[in-house]
Formats: structure tokens, C-alpha cells, sequence
């Protein structure tokens, strides 16, 4: 396998903040080591009395409290406490921006800490160094406590849908098991969840370095960095081919094992898949004779509004470790998605946070809010038909 020179190079900088985000961040640090890409630094946030549950592979480890152990998931007392601590922070993140070639990932689950660390962290890498790196955030599951709802809705306010939205490309890695999935113990399912993150992210920055089978379809690390840092709603896509099986996947065609994967994740439609703003795909096979590139490479591309970032990659088994990383896998990044229908939910749940949050601060009655929630579902009503309306313009 051949690599290219200049992205051997490549810098990859990891900030974690939170239990769930730390978690991640290590892993995924430890993956990216395991293929290839040796220049990567990580910084990790979390409350100060967690600080032991850090993993040593953080080149920085910063408290964001002294005192508490977290935050009991509420948002605004976590950011008012992280906030002061901004000027604190500059300078780790002075030494953890990397050098160009270079991507930076923020990582967070929906908990006060790390929501709070990582909306901070993004506002101070907006304005003083003009950078709007992605965020992977993991989707709370529907029984999770409706705080930590809130928490999630509030920060993709900020990130995402308001009149100033700091411009981040949101990815979203969902925390509910598939049906396949159901019946697995907790531990194993969690841990798919960060492999999931780890092999699909790092397989498509090794993708760059890679050479591609075929030099029409050949995208590049500037295609990567331009799909990641679309602003707005994204998921990260990472099919197994052993998932489905090499001989299934013969009658299967790429668009739609990448189409599928979304849905069952989010209950999209295909047409708003296909719909996407940027489309970043790396393919990679043991072989390509059973493929008709006359016909499989074009209909990929043409099933997309825009057109797709797209690379095939020839692997062999020995190039398979134990981080699953360059094995037989689709791998992608679908950025500039619309509000999908599990969001709405979560947005929903989280609703009935900020009502108790209100009854509690202005001692009301239940009741004396009733009428006005019956404004609010006209009011969503009203906004689905518009975007309804958006959408067919």
C-alpha cells in the first residue's frame, strides 16, 4: 500500500471533556495511533474530583472545578463555572491546536461538564483563532433523565439553529441500540458504540493516505476537511462488510447500505439523505472483480443532490489490526442533514425539562402553564409546515 508523504504528516488533535467524551477521546486516540497517523494530541476536561478516572494517554488534563464532582446535568450552572475559567484554558488549547495539515475533533456526551467545556471551548476557538472544528455529540437515549435532554437541545441551539450559531458541524453518534442490537449485554453494547466512532473516523482519515483504486475516484483530504467542517447537522457512517456478509454485499449496491445505516438511525427519509449538503465516502475492499465500476461508481454518485466526495481503497488482511482500522468497510461522513424525526423528540423531552425548570423557578402551578404548552404544539405545527414548505422550494 502505497502512502502519501506530505499526509503521513498529518496532526490530529482530540479535545474530550465529560466521563462519556473522556471515554471516547481515549479510544479513539488509541485507534488512530494504531493506524498510522502517529501525531495526535489529546486534551481532556472533566469536574476535579473525576480527574483520576482520566486516561494517561491525554497529553493535557484540565479541571474545570475544583470543588464538585459534576454538575447534577444542569447547563447553566456548568457554564457559568467553566466560563471563568476561560483564560485558564487559552493556554492548553494554544498547545493543542494543531499544525497544518491538521484536524481538530471536540468531544462530548450531553452531560453538564462536557457540554459546558465544549461549548466554551468552541466559542473561545472562534473568536480568538477564527476555527470551527467538529463535534461528535452522543444523542442521549429516549429514558435518559430529561435534564440531560435539555441539555443536548440548548447546546445544538447554540452550535446549530440560532440567529448567531457558532458554525460547528455536529456529529451525532446515537446512543440507542438497533434492533440487531437489542438483545446485547450493556457492556458490549457500549463498547460497539465507541468502536463505531473509532474505526469510522480514523478509516477515513487513513483513506487520505491511501492510494485510491481508481484515480477518477480519488477524494482527498482537503474533500475530508471541507465535508467535516460543514456547518450544521452530520452522521458518521462505518458498515462492517462482515456485517452483512461478502456475499450479500454483492447484491447490495453502496448508496443504499449507506442510505439504510442513517435511517435505522434517525427514521429520515432516503430522499432527505440524498439530499445532503456534502457527502465524504471511503469504500475499502479485499477485491473490486466482482464490481462493475461502469455502473456501481456512477449510480453512487448520481443518486446524490451533490455530488459526493468519493474514494475505493484495496486492502488485504494483514493490514487489519486489532482496532479494526483499514479493514473491508464503508465509511462515511453525511454532513448538512435536516432536523430528523428522532431529534424532534429529543427536543420534545427536552421541552418538558425547561417547563419544570420554570415551574420550579417561579413557583407556579402546574396548571398555570397548561394553556400556554397547547400554544407551543401549534406553534411546532405551525414550524413543520414551514420547513415542509422550505424543503419543496
Amino acid at each position: 500500500m502505497k502512502f502519501n508523504l506530505f499526509n503521513k504528516q498529518l496532526s490530529i488533535s482530540i479535545i474530550a471533556a465529560g466521563d462519556i467524551g473522556q471515554t471516547m477521546g481515549a479510544k479513539l486516540i488509541e485507534t488512530l495511533k494504531a493506524g498510522g497517523i502517529e501525531n495526535v494530541k489529546g486534551l481532556a476536561m472533566n469536574a476535579g474530583k473525576r480527574e483520576h478516572f482520566t486516561n494517561p494517554i491525554y497529553d493535557i488534563t484540565f479541571s474545570v472545578t475544583e470543588e464538585k464532582e459534576g454538575f447534577a446535568r444542569n447547563l447553566d450552572i456548568a457554564l457559568e463555572n467553566v466560563s471563568n475559567w476561560k483564560s485558564d484554558i487559552i493556554p492548553h488549547l494554544q498547545k493543542i491546536i494543531p499544525k497544518k495539515p491538521g484536524l481538530m475533533l471536540l468531544i462530548t456526551g450531553s452531560g453538564g461538564t462536557g457540554i459546558s467545556s465544549i461549548l466554551t471551548v468552541s466559542k473561545i476557538l472562534k473568536e480568538n483563532y477564527n476555527l470551527t472544528p467538529p463535534i461528535v455529540l452522543v444523542f442521549p437515549e429516549r429514558f435518559e433523565n430529561s435534564r440531560v435532554h435539555y441539555n443536548m437541545a440548548e447546546f445544538l441551539y447554540k452550535v446549530v439553529f440560532s440567529n448567531d450559531p457558532l458554525g460547528n458541524n455536529v456529529i451525532l453518534i446515537d446512543n440507542m441500540p438497533t434492533l440487531d442490537e437489542m438483545e446485547l449485554p450493556f457492556e458490549i453494547l457500549a463498547r460497539q458504540k465507541i468502536e463505531y466512532l473509532n474505526r469510522g473516523f480514523t478509516n477515513l482519515l487513513v483513506s487520505t493516505m491511501q492510494s485510491a483504486y481508481r484515480e477518477r475516484y480519488d477524494a482527498s483530504l482537503e474533500d475530508l476537511e471541507e465535508t467535516f467542517h460543514t456547518p450544521g447537522i452530520s452522521f458518521l457512517v462505518h458498515v462492517p462488510f462482515e456485517k452483512t456478509g461478502e456475499g450479500e454485499m454483492l447484491n447490495l449496491r453502496y448508496v443504499d447500505i449507506l442510505v439504510d445505516e442513517i435511517v435505522a438511525k434517525t427514521s429520515m427519509t432516503r430522499e432527505e439523505i440524498l439530499e445532503s449538503r456534502k457527502i465524504y465516502c471511503a469504500i475499502i475492499r479485499k477485491s473490486y472483480e466482482t464490481i462493475d465500476f461502469s455502473y456501481e461508481a456512477p449510480r453512487f454518485v448520481q443518486a446524490f443532490e451533490n455530488t459526493p466526495f468519493l474514494k475505493f481503497i484495496q486492502t488485504d488482511e494483514s493490514l487489519k489490526n486489532e482496532f479494526g482500522v483499514v479493514e473491508p468497510s464503508l465509511n462515511a461522513i453525511v454532513a448538512g442533514l435536516p432536523v430528523f424525526p428522532k431529534l424532534i423528540q429529543a427536543f420534545k423531552i427536552a421541552r418538558d425539562a425547561r417547563k419544570e425548570e420554570i415551574l420550579s423557578e417561579l413557583d407556579l402551578k402546574d396548571e398555570a402553564v397548561e394553556m400556554d404548552l397547547k400554544r407551543v404544539h401549534q406553534l411546532e405545527k405551525s414550524i413543520e409546515k414551514l420547513a415542509e414548505l422550505n424543503h419543496s422550494l
